[in-house]
């Protein structure tokens, strides 16, 4: 992929893991699920579409990660913002360099199989209490999983 730029109507209301593997720079890189009006719904990220940021932050307002938001980016570390409450299934599928994932304190549901297929992620840190989101390491089969929060 080498999609550099990209406008999207609002007439458009479904992009699901449409934009993995370009090189989509800045906030645009940022593709989210569409309200029934066609405007952005900045609150539920669908996909990531910039293959060459090492480091990617989630920005905050985001509550949901969708189905395979990040496959096949390139990125060795994603932080998730306390907004965000929802990891969806897949979410980080096939992120071959992913090491590291750190996520905020208003986690509340991971899916079992969040890391599906991400063989090198070795680091999950999460701002809550020991065990509060049940299934860890959530398919990370090689993760130790940090629990540094109190709730």
């Amino acid at each position: 992929g080498s999609l550099t730029e990209l406008y999207i109507p609002k007439t458009v209301t479904n992009l699901a893991q449409a934009f993995g593997a370009n090189n989509i720079k800045g906030d645009a890189a940022f593709i989210y699920a569409r309200n029934s009006d066609g405007t952005e719904d900045k609150t539920f990220l669908l996909s990531f579409g910039d293959k060459t940021r090492s480091t990617v932050v989630v920005p905050d307002g985001v509550k949901t990660i969708g189905y395979a938001s990040f496959v096949s980016t390139n990125a060795e570390s994603i932080i998730l913002p306390d907004s965000v409450s929802t990891i969806n299934s897949s979410a980080f599928f096939s992120t071959r360099s992913l090491k590291t994932v750190s996520i905020g304190i208003g986690i509340t549901s991971i899916s079992s199989q969040a890391f599906n297929q991400t063989p090198n992620v070795d680091t999950i840190n999460i701002k809550r209490k020991p065990d509060a989101i049940s299934g860890a390491p959530w398919g990370a089969t090689k993760a130790t999983v940090n629990w540094t929060g109190t709730v």
